[in-house]
């Protein structure tokens, strides 16, 4: 599952390159902000057996490698957004789930 030929479509790809690579975007020295449910989720999915009885440091663990490899190899100034944390890129969305919330009441 995933999407075919996504890094040329991310910001800082271009359409008719492929990029091998997170490092080729362009983001060195620039703030990205990082949504980290997503991605430890995508890692559990990698590692349901442990994940579902409970042990989550194999996600955890590739987790924080590729934060590592994010901020160290590709150079990014990650913001990481942690569950909880406000997320501007996202208002529309937590709009969106306070309106059907407010409706199930």
């Amino acid at each position: 599952m995933g999407i075919n030929d996504l890094l040329p479509h991310l910001p800082g790809g271009e359409r008719n390159k492929y990029l091998h690579s997170f490092y080729n975007l362009g983001y060195k020295n620039k703030i990205v902000p990082f949504d980290a449910a997503s991605a430890l989720w995508q890692f559990a999915a990698k590692h349901p057996n442990d994940y579902l009885r409970g042990n989550h440091d194999p996600a955890v663990l590739e987790w924080a490698r590729f934060l590592v490899y994010l901020r160290s190899i590709c150079g990014w100034e990650l913001v990481v957004f942690m569950d909880g944390m406000e997320n501007e890129a996202k208002r529309h969305e937590a709009e969106r789930r306070r309106i059907r919330m407010e409706r199930a009441r």
